[in-house]
């Protein structure tokens, strides 16, 4: 006996049930130029404050206390994958890691100016630093300058226009997370940057904070942002 094939009846589907069944893309950003910036749309991440910590209040137990090789007061702080203390000595231009109760001295300066100094979970190291003169810098002053391993420019980003304030771009706290994403507080427009791997813009974070200054992310990718001024 003859098998019968069945048949296909088209019928037109109109675009909106289309998406209703299916599901639609929406585009983030558009440009015509794969190295501008400006003509991207601007987003507003989704991410909410979960609490605010007034740290002149909220005080907890001392456990340890380290003294400085040079008796000066530290700039930056920062903990090694390890659970080493690495500091930066402002005025003595260096960064030293203190292991064992044992201080380091692994960087010292000539003619330049400490920073930043961030140490990230692979144990690198990144140090920013400015003349004495002010006139250079080896992260050019009010950019984020990405290079690889071998020290070659990989992208720069200068910020995303228009900020939230419309200011100009004032970086400095600077982190990543687990999806490889960078995070960049902006002072003068008081909110965290969010770019890819490849400097392309995601998102802003409205923090909430006047003038954020450290980032740091946990391992549950939950974002502490520290504010220069007022103990938060």
């Amino acid at each position: 006996m003859p098998l019968s094939l069945p048949k296909f009846i088209p019928r037109e589907i109109i675009g909106k049930e289309f998406n209703k069944l299916f599901g639609a893309l929406s585009c983030n950003s558009v440009s015509s130029d794969e190295h501008s910036y400006n003509k991207k749309k601007i987003q507003k991440s989704s991410e909410t404050v979960i609490n605010f910590v007034d740290t002149g209040i909220n005080q907890g137990s001392l456990l340890k206390s380290i003294s400085t090789k040079s008796g000066n007061n530290t700039s930056v702080i920062g903990v090694t994958k390890a659970g080493d203390l690495v500091y930066s000595d402002y005025d003595d231009r260096t960064v030293n890691i203190v292991k064992n109760k044992e201080t380091e001295e692994v960087i010292r300066l000539q003619n330049w100016r400490l920073l930043v100094s961030v140490v990230y979970s692979s144990g690198d190291l990144l140090v920013t630093m400015l003349s004495d003169d002010d006139y250079q810098s080896k992260v050019v002053p009010g950019a984020v300058v990405v290079v690889n391993l071998a020290g070659k420019l990989r992208f720069s980003y200068t910020g995303l226009t228009p900020a939230p304030k419309y200011k100009p771009f004032s970086p400095r706290g600077i982190t990543t997370n687990i999806h490889n994403h960078i995070l960049i507080s902006d002072v003068s427009n008081d909110c965290v940057h969010i770019i890819d791997q490849d400097g392309q813009f995601i998102s802003y974070i409205p923090c909430g904070l006047t003038k954020p200054w450290g980032l740091c992310t946990d391992s549950n990718d939950n974002l502490f942002v520290a504010q220069r001024e007022k103990d938060k």
